[in-house]
């Protein structure tokens, strides 16, 4: 009896599915969705200097500094080595 209803469950969805013409016409007809953000916002996100990239530049260029200080301290220090040892 499962099986059976089973079986009729299936045939009764696949004969009653839409066609892909029909979820076209559906989606076509169907409002857009609202935007969760005013568009001035969405634009302001796009520029080149946003806040995001504002953001992004201020956490990454300390960081390279840091690493560039470091480098340059490394190498000060290396290229003093040989001049202390020939004296």
């Amino acid at each position: 009896m499962k099986l059976a209803r089973g079986h009729l469950h299936w045939g009764w969805q696949h004969l009653h599915s839409p066609t892909a013409v029909e979820q076209q016409l559906v989606a076509s007809i169907a409002p857009l969705p609202e935007l969760s953000r005013p568009v001035g916002q969405l634009g302001e996100l796009r520029e080149p200097d946003s806040l995001v990239q504002r953001q992004a530049e201020s956490l990454v260029q300390p960081q390279a500094d840091q690493q560039l200080a470091q480098l340059l301290n490394r190498y000060i220090l290396i290229t003093q080595r040989p001049a202390d040892s020939a004296q």
